[in-house]
């Protein structure tokens, strides 16, 4: 696999600001005593870990998006020794059928489908 714009791929390099934000944002709670403790209650230690693993499932899925980015901005695309291997010929044809309102005057459709299907044959 090669790619048209390989310069775009440092742009991999932006995969370490969500990481970098994530790393720096992560405080400890600082424990508060106060009088009204009766009236609060413990967070249960499942709901935490949930929470955690969603943080990092979220970091992970941020940090897809931007290395997906760079590598679709970099353009990667197989050399023709490799698409050749895989049994792809290395040209390329389009074929473009006009389908304006022109082209319905007299025969002039069927005989553009009939030089479709002869070009495709």
């Amino acid at each position: 696999m090669s790619f048209l714009s390989p310069w775009f791929l440092l742009g991999l390099l932006g995969v370490a600001i969500p990481m970098a934000i994530h790393l720096s944002r992560r405080q400890k709670a600082e424990k508060v005593v106060f009088s009204t403790i009766r009236f609060l209650r413990k967070t249960p230690k499942k709901i935490i870990l949930f929470q955690q693993i969603q943080q990092w499932l979220l970091l992970l899925l941020r940090a897809a998006i931007i290395a997906l980015l760079a590598i679709a901005f970099a353009r990667p695309f197989l050399s023709q020794t490799v698409s050749a291997r895989a049994g792809f010929s290395p040209r390329s044809v389009v074929i473009l059928l006009d389908t304006s309102m022109s082209m319905h005057y007299g025969d002039a459709s069927e005989q553009a489908k009939k030089a479709v299907v002869s070009i495709l044959d």
